[in-house]
């Protein structure tokens, strides 16, 4: 009988060890996939790329007509500012500041197809000003302890001649990332570039690189 309930008492322990050790498993498993906190490497989330600014939310699926509507912008005065064009190709791209040029928010870049008059696509933004945000709220003047805490310590990093250091949302300059250019002095944020096609822009325009 004794030992009975000594076997009792051993299978006992080991169902509750079991269960705490699965108990645990789970545990860790809910942490890991806690999305606040995760780093990604190689393409942002699609979160991450969406960008609230008034009442519209910029994003890498955006219609460029719709954007030219809801920020009230006039597409021909567009058309005379900043542009890439190249020898025999239909393709335009065009670079402009927003709201205006002595006072932008932000750089807004899209893709013009000059033969059939359609605008292609959004290919990107830069943000200059503390009055737009990245979704997780990391904006210009931040410091890089913000930058960190928000995207995670694990960032793709780069430096350039002691001045400026960079933090990467995705790959480097490639599609859907996110750029953040640090002040190596100061510490703190001074641009936020945004890719939503840029890799295929260039493909378009059947060119390496651009600087723009």
């Amino acid at each position: 009988m004794k030992r009975a309930v000594s076997m009792m008492l051993v299978l006992f322990i080991v169902l509750l060890c079991g269960c705490t050790n699965l108990k645990s498993s789970t545990q860790i498993t809910d942490t890991t996939t806690d999305k606040s906190v995760e780093t990604i490497q190689q393409t942002a989330a699609p979160h991450d790329l969406e960008v609230p600014y008034d009442d519209i939310t910029i994003n890498d699926s955006i219609d460029i007509s719709l954007l030219a509507e809801e920020l009230e912008f006039d597409l021909e005065e567009w058309y005379n500012k900043q542009q890439y064009r190249i020898a025999g190709s239909d393709f335009v791209w065009y670079k402009t500041k927003y709201p205006n040029e002595e006072k932008a928010d932000m750089i807004i870049e899209f893709l013009y197809n000059s033969e059939t008059d359609e605008l292609k696509y959004l290919i990107g933004i830069t943000i200059l000003t503390n009055k737009v945000k990245t979704n997780r709220g990391v904006t210009i003047d931040d410091d890089e302890n913000k930058l960190l805490a928000a995207y995670g310590s694990e960032l793709i990093s780069g430096t350039s001649d002691n001045w400026y250091k960079w933090y990467y949302v995705g790959h480097d300059w490639g599609d859907k990332s996110i750029h953040f250019t640090i002040d190596n002095n100061t510490r703190k944020i001074i641009e936020i570039r945004i890719s939503y096609n840029r890799v295929r822009a260039m493909d378009e325009l059947d060119i390496s690189s651009l600087e723009c």
